[in-house]
């Protein structure tokens, strides 16, 4: 199993930083839809689609793990939404996998 490139350890849960962004898009479109191009960007910026595992969903390679990504995310919405209910609920969620 290949490291993660921003924190060096094993991708445990390999989903491509591409299939979590369709799903916290999924949710920003029902609640700040003019977040999701910022998203995409964001995207962009930590994954180069690089890798050596590959995703579970949807075969891609995975080069930053699920962790890592849904860390620097989450740190990207709160400069925008730091009170939005929801967002705390899927903030307090990520806690649960530190390494």
């Amino acid at each position: 199993m290949a490291a993660c490139k921003i924190c060096q350890e094993a991708a445990t849960n390999p989903i491509c930083p591409d299939c979590i962004e369709k799903e916290i898009a999924a949710w920003l479109i029902e609640t700040r839809p003019d977040l999701v191009p910022g998203l995409q960007r964001k995207t962009d910026e930590l994954y180069d689609g690089s890798g050596e595992t590959k995703c579970i969903i949807c075969n891609q390679n995975v080069g930053v793990c699920s962790y890592c990504y849904t860390k620097e995310i989450f740190k990207w919405l709160d400069e925008y939404e730091p009170d939005l209910p929801e967002f705390l609920l899927l903030k307090n969620f990520n806690h649960h996998f530190h390494y």
